[in-house]
């Protein structure tokens, strides 16, 4: 009976669509990466990967935390259309202004040289950027709604067009990697308001900013961009980092293993997510919904480190025999820091919760800053790239030492009851 209690939650409900769609949207990376490679080098996933992460990140940046605040308040909101409406028209206009100031700094580091070139590149980031930020808008608008089989169906659209899109782009002789993904994000956009429209019926969407509609929740929305700044910006860089420090082909050796083990903690970041999400809506079942996410990411993590320990080389040999060389030892250690992180993040999203969101920023800063920090010395000094996966593994666990640390002395104070 209390099985099946369980399985009926609405927590579990949630969990599973947000992890099956993290999953498909993982996959569809895996598969899009392999693609690529198949069909072009590694020195095309290097370059065309370090672009869209960094580009992805300047997404987040675009909606200024607002998907966090639209997860916690879009239900309670007085006034839905007009919260949705200025958060999707800020993004659109610091989408602009993101990608003036990011497009100069690739056309110099990547040695473009014409005019075209860099109006090209110009187009690539701000679609890119553009396109990312309204993705996670319309992700939060149905996480928050309540509504997660239908951002299920919006993360699939995504990526069968990515999918179909990449391979009839190589059979048309064209060799562009990026522009794909882009018309899939900028089809998958129009589709998502489709969505949005259907499901959630009374909101009129328009172009219109009324800055009013954030004051209430303004301090939780900044310490929430801060701290998912940090949080993603590992994913964001560290892959541009190495291309500009090393090579293309050293860059794709360390982003395709960090694919790899973000299908894992990417998943177990979206059941974090319900977990946030349940919260809201039942903030007397805290205690049951933190111990129901923590037994989901303990199961995925035994299946997870033992799918890497007994088939890693042959995921890497799928990209080829020189990933299996390259690639399997970070791959290896990576998928162990994983589980640190998807601990830490199911304690960072009670805090949020709880709205005490300063030592959350202060953890994902430390991990951000550590890890590159670490990774240019590394790169600068010509180290194999598994030390990469030494730092974020020792990172991480310094960062889970703080996280039980602060748990038992504000349990003991009070002040975080579960």
């Amino acid at each position: 009976m209390k099985i099946r209690e369980r399985l009926n939650s609405s927590f579990l409900k949630n969990a599973f669509f947000l992890f099956s769609g993290s999953l498909i949207n993982a996959l569809g990376g895996f598969v899009f990466w392999w693609l690529v490679n198949y069909f072009h080098d590694p020195a095309k996933v290097g370059y065309s990967s370090s672009i869209i992460s960094i580009t992805t990140w300047l997404g987040f940046f675009a909606i200024l935390g607002l998907s966090e605040t639209i997860h916690r308040y879009l239900l309670s909101s007085s006034d839905t259309s007009n919260l949705l409406n200025t958060s999707i028209s800020l993004s659109l206009l610091l989408s602009v202004l993101l990608s003036l100031i990011l497009t100069p700094i690739l056309y110099v580091n990547l040695n473009y040289s014409s005019a075209g070139e860099f109006f090209y590149l110009l187009m690539l980031v701000f679609m890119l950027t553009v396109t990312n930020a309204i993705l996670r808008l319309q992700s939060s608008i149905m996480v928050g709604h309540g509504s997660s089989k239908i951002e299920f169906l919006l993360i699939s659209v995504v990526n069968v067009l990515k999918l179909s899109l990449v391979v009839a782009f190589f059979y048309a002789s064209v060799s562009d990697v990026i522009l794909p993904f882009i018309l899939a994000s900028f089809v998958s956009v129009i589709v998502g308001f489709i969505l949005i429209k259907f499901k959630i019926g009374n909101i009129k969407l328009r172009f219109s900013i009324k800055i009013r509609e954030l004051k209430p929740f303004r301090e939780y929305t900044f310490q929430s961009f801060i701290s998912r700044l940090f949080e993603d910006l590992p994913t964001a860089v560290l892959p541009y980092i190495i291309l500009v420090l090393a090579s293309a082909d050293l860059s794709a050796f360390f982003f395709i293993p960090w694919t790899i083990a973000s299908i894992y903690s990417n998943s177990t970041k979206r059941i974090s997510t319900g977990f946030l999400v349940e919260g809201v809506k039942d903030s007397g079942g805290i205690k049951k919904t933190i111990k129901n996410a923590s037994i989901v990411s303990i199961a995925l993590s035994i299946i997870f480190i033992l799918i890497i320990v007994f088939g890693g080389r042959f995921i890497l040999s799928l990209y080829g025999s020189i990933y299996v060389t390259n690639s399997f030892d970070l791959l290896f250690v990576l998928s162990f820091s994983t589980i640190f992180l998807s601990i830490i993040r199911i304690y960072t999203d009670l805090l949020r919760l709880k709205q005490k969101l300063l030592f959350q920023t202060s953890v994902f800063g430390f991990i951000a800053l550590g890890i590159i920090i670490s990774t240019i010395i590394f790169v600068v000094k010509g180290l194999e790239i598994v030390n990469i996966g030494y730092s974020w593994l020792g990172i991480n666990f310094v960062a889970l030492v703080a996280c039980l640390i602060h748990f038992f002395i504000f349990k003991q104070k009070s002040e975080l009851l579960i």
